[in-house]
């Protein structure tokens, strides 16, 4: 008998989440740290802050897509760690630069 009172499903989840967390976390911390190398940011300032909700936000979205796309748990946290590096600006730049690639690359329809 387990020593948990847990179910094993909730166990599996807040591992898995963890993980992701700790990943994203990862990722946003590499670029705060880039950040206040190139002197654009204090080490230590009210903006920091702001990286927990960003955290948990890039965490649901890596979270949906790993759920989409049935990654490993060892993708899912490369995943996590891109998408927390890359921050909202940085998806959001990187996802309009996919989309106008595509597209332009579709065949032009009819005019008539």
């Amino acid at each position: 008998m387990p020593l948990s009172l847990l179910p094993e499903w909730l166990r599996a989840t807040g591992a898995a989440l963890a993980l992701i967390m700790a990943s994203v976390l990862a990722g946003r911390l590499t670029w705060h740290a880039d950040q206040v190398r190139r002197g654009q940011r204090r080490l230590w300032s009210r903006d920091l802050l702001l990286e927990g909700p960003t955290v948990a936000a890039l965490a649901l979205l890596t979270w949906a897509a790993t759920d989409y796309l049935a990654l490993t748990p060892g993708q899912a946290s490369g995943v996590g760690v891109i998408l927390g590096w890359l921050g909202p600006r940085g998806l959001e730049s990187t996802l309009i630069h996919f989309w106008r690639q595509r597209k332009e690359s579709l065949p032009k329809g009819d005019e008539s």
